[in-house]
């Protein structure tokens, strides 16, 4: 089957995932029409809102074989223009780890430019010198708190 097909699903199938979490936990879920919007959902709640970025990686880094393999990487790029996203166009990047379930939520300011984001969502595999995302992971909690911060 055509790669790009696999993606498009793969990305489909978490972005309808992202949904479901969100529906479960109390949110509103708005989607916009026409595929033009540089967020792919808007989450709602008492009438605040957050435009969300859903990424999602299927299988852990490939690297040598020497490589143990502990970390997924996850391109959080506009697909065509191979750009980061910024805060004028997104509040939050979501990563959904597939094989594992797992997502993270990381608002646009911690992200500063970045193309790619290297994850290690099982604890013993995070190295003390690259953790910088592993407190967003399973962070809902996070969206809820942040529909209330002043803008």
């Amino acid at each position: 089957m055509n790669t790009d097909l696999l993606n498009n699903h793969q990305g489909t199938l978490a972005e309808l995932q992202f949904q479901v979490k969100a529906y479960e936990k109390g949110f509103n879920v708005c989607l916009p029409y026409g595929g033009s919007a540089s967020y792919d959902l808007i989450i709602e709640k008492e009438g605040q809102a957050k435009r969300i970025q859903v990424k999602s990686v299927l299988s852990r880094r490939r690297g040598s074989r020497s490589c143990k393999c502990n970390n997924f990487c996850v391109s959080i790029h506009h697909s065509a223009k191979h750009q980061a996203y910024t805060d004028k166009e997104t509040d939050f990047i979501t990563a959904y780890i597939v094989q594992l379930d797992i997502w993270y939520i990381i608002p646009i300011e911690y992200i500063n430019g970045r193309i790619t984001l290297r994850l290690y969502p099982m604890e013993e595999d995070v190295p003390n010198t690259d953790p910088q995302f592993e407190h967003f992971k399973e962070a809902w909690d996070y969206l809820n708190e942040s529909m209330f911060l002043a803008s």
